[in-house]
């Protein structure tokens, strides 16, 4: 299976177990503790392996456990569970990673990786969230906007990377609905009141966040097709540098 470019991390994505090795301490190893998936077909997503960590993996009160297992020196992080096409995968560390000031993030912004099956492996659930004005400078219909992008990284038991991400990112309207925004340009035309907007249909909510908790569920697309995503994660509300 190809890489398939989506978004502003492509490729990079597989750069995972690097930041997690950066974050760590180490400066390699990581890609040894990947769980490749055992499915035969063209699909990204096998079943789980006998050796994916369970520890902590049903979120609670919303904090990790004391003792996660974690390898020497390993970043604290959450966890949790992410189900893709009704197959339930264990996140044993959730990192809440450092926005570069250069992207003039909000206090709440986020940038979530999961670990799927393994510590510092290269299956991974990536989730941004942030908060934008939808019209800058605008003086009137401006607002801020809730905007998500979801993205999925699997390896196959080829070796090869799989790439799933949603078709465009997931943004919010003023009354707070959500809506999928294929073209990238709905909430300014929300803000300037352009009609084509309202052709845009409203959904059910892809993401919910509730202090150090984040779920949802999601559609996501890639080479090999598409895949449903659920997702019940906690994370440290402290933020980790995962720059390499």
């Amino acid at each position: 299976m190809s890489i398939v470019s989506i978004g502003g991390r492509g490729a990079a994505l597989v750069a995972f177990a690097m930041v997690v090795a950066a974050c760590s301490g180490t400066t390699g190893g990581a890609v040894d503790n990947v769980v490749p998936t055992t499915d035969s077909s063209d699909s990204a997503v096998g079943e789980a392996t006998a050796s994916s960590t369970t520890a902590g993996a049903e979120p609670s009160d919303g904090a990790p456990p004391d003792d996660q297992g974690l390898p020497p020196g390993f970043p604290p992080g959450g966890v949790g569970t992410v189900v893709i096409d009704g197959q339930t995968f264990d996140s044993p560390w959730v990192g809440n990673c450092e926005i570069d000031e250069l992207f003039n993030p909000s206090p709440d912004d986020l940038d979530l990786s999961a670990s799927l099956g393994s510590f510092g492996g290269i299956d991974a659930f990536f989730l941004e969230v942030s908060y934008r004005e939808a019209a800058p400078g605008a003086a009137e219909g401006n607002y801020i906007y809730t905007q998500f992008r979801p993205e999925l990284q699997m390896q196959d038991d080829s070796g090869n990377y799989a790439l799933f991400a949603s078709s465009g990112s997931y943004v919010t309207g003023p009354d707070g609905a959500w809506y999928l925004d294929e073209n990238e340009n709905l909430p300014a035309a929300i803000a300037f009141d352009i009609p084509t907007h309202n052709e845009v249909p409203s959904i059910e909510p892809p993401v919910v966040t509730d202090g150090d908790r984040i779920s949802g569920m999601v559609s996501l697309e890639g080479d090999s097709g598409s895949v449903d995503v659920s997702f019940d994660l906690t994370f440290i509300t402290d933020p980790i540098d995962c720059s390499l």
